[in-house]
């Protein structure tokens, strides 16, 4: 790969944000051809003017939720369930947009989803979630994954993904362990008290005077950062060790510890250069996952290539049924 700086922050400060949409792709043009799978890189092909569209619609429906939601509080109310019945829709549309705006070796990925999974998936589990105090978050952490995988495409071959369900408890289980120490160890220092139900009966300490009130606040948030990437490290790993495309394998190995230090040096990196590191922050995470990621190819990937360009032609054209809604997610 071939690194470069290309920082781009200024001139979407200087049009008010309107350049951002061409930012956005501009960055994931670079990112795409920079990242090689057997040679062969990836690109994305959306334009800064589909970007901004979608955004234009999204920043209007909220602009019109808000004034209604002003005007009457019941209407408003009314209008979030409308929106909030939506947003499985909306994140088909995402996927959809993404992945047929990206390609390997010139062949388009695509997503498809049935709609009805979708409101399954994003609406009903959540709800059944919560009415079990999120003790189910695994069997719906292993049904997005399957219903975001599953749904997509490369040329004609599809992506499959299926596991049991202990890895994802797992990694829920040590993420709240890791969070639960933080907390302990924030009350205890903040208290100055050495018991922890001492420090859960002492007075709240003051975060702007006192130091060890400041140091116990750090301390809290390092340990939020390393339960997230415990379990983002954890899904991962996982997720793509039963993940196949076709026959074709794939695997991840990054670290728990290294991820966790490229994510704090980083942070560090960002605030005291006041973001003039971003760019720099954002490709050494991506050069750290990309060599990280692996294919286990089961054949040859040259006659595997083969294959998917010269089925591309079904979907070459599907790309121009964009609505240009993109919400940025990573399904």
């Amino acid at each position: 790969m071939v690194w470069h700086l290309d920082y781009q922050c200024p001139p979407s400060i200087v049009t008010l944000g309107i350049y951002s949409a061409w930012a956005k792709v501009r960055t994931k043009k670079y990112f795409y051809q920079n990242t090689y799978v057997a040679g062969r890189n990836f690109d994305y092909h959306a334009t800064g003017k589909q970007i901004l569209i979608g955004r234009i619609i999204v920043i209007a429906a909220l602009l019109v939720y808000s004034f209604l939601n002003a005007a009457s509080p019941a209407l408003g109310g009314i209008l979030a369930l409308v929106l909030l019945a939506l947003l499985p829709y909306l994140l088909v549309r995402s996927a959809k947009f993404n992945a047929r705006n990206s390609s390997w070796s010139n062949v388009r990925f695509n997503f498809d989803q049935p709609m009805g999974y979708a409101y399954k998936v994003y609406l009903l589990y959540p709800i059944l979630m919560a009415l079990t105090l999120y003790t189910t978050q695994p069997f719906w952490a292993r049904s997005t994954n399957r219903f975001g995988i599953g749904g997509h495409r490369l040329g004609k071959s599809r992506f499959t993904f299926d596991s049991g369900i202990g890895p994802f408890y797992v990694a829920a289980i040590s993420a709240v362990v890791i969070a639960a120490i933080g907390f302990g160890c924030f009350f205890l220092l903040a208290s100055g008290q050495t018991s922890f139900i001492s420090a859960l009966e002492s007075d709240v300490p003051n975060f702007e005077t006192d130091p060890k009130a400041i140091f116990a606040l750090v301390v809290l948030i390092f340990f939020f950062a390393a339960a997230q990437v415990v379990y983002h490290a954890l899904i991962r790993n996982h997720v793509f060790g039963h993940s196949k495309l076709d026959n074709h394998k794939f695997h991840s190995t990054i670290s728990a510890g290294s991820l966790l230090a490229i994510t704090l040096t980083n942070l560090v990196m960002v605030v005291f250069t006041l973001g003039l590191l971003l760019p720099f922050a954002q490709i050494r995470m991506h050069r750290y996952l990309a060599e990280n990621t692996f294919v286990e190819p089961h054949g040859s990937i040259d006659a595997f290539a083969g294959e998917i360009i010269a089925d591309s032609g079904a979907i070459g054209d599907a790309y121009s049924d964009i609505e240009g809604v993109d919400l940025g997610i990573a399904i």
